[in-house]
């Protein structure tokens, strides 16, 4: 499905600085969305995907670490589900 934008988001997005997403908020229900381009979603990934991997290596770098145990992953992963109503 493809929505169509409105003539608001139109001028914000011709406005917006390449690779920044434009903030659109629902007045009813007061949830924010994001708009980007095709062209600036690569870019926001790796920078996301960046971010990450530098959080999780200054974790490290504190001592931060836990033993890996697939077993605990996997309980902990389906009580946020259920926690969360969905099916993991």
């Amino acid at each position: 499905m493809v929505t169509k934008i409105t003539h608001e988001q139109r001028v914000a997005l011709q406005a917006h600085q390449p690779g920044v997403p434009v903030q659109v908020r629902d007045d009813q229900d007061q949830k924010v969305y994001w708009l980007l381009s095709p062209e600036d979603m690569p870019s926001l990934w790796r920078d996301y995907i960046r971010n990450e991997v530098d959080k999780g290596l200054s974790a490290v770098d504190r001592g931060e670490i836990v033993e890996w145990d697939p077993d605990k992953i996997k309980a902990r992963l389906r009580d946020v589900a259920a926690r969360h109503n969905v099916d993991p």
